[in-house]
């Protein structure tokens, strides 16, 4: 492994081999915890306010409309 590790941080980068890591941690952690069923619900649960009351939003007035 630590072979591996030395070819591909020559050809990549250290910095960009333990932001891989880091990044695959936590979705398998995300992933097999079952706190995404949290997050799709969470997100689902807000869709139709932002639907209902987008006019009231802050970020219209930033746009223009």
């Amino acid at each position: 492994m630590l072979w591996i590790f030395d070819e591909a941080a020559d050809a990549w980068g250290t910095a960009s081999l333990f932001a891989d890591a880091t990044v695959s941690l936590l979705r398998q952690w995300l992933l097999r915890s079952g706190l995404w069923r949290w997050v799709v619900a969470g997100i689902a649960g807000i869709i139709p306010f932002i639907l209902a009351f987008g006019s009231f939003l802050p970020w219209d007035k930033v746009l223009g409309r």
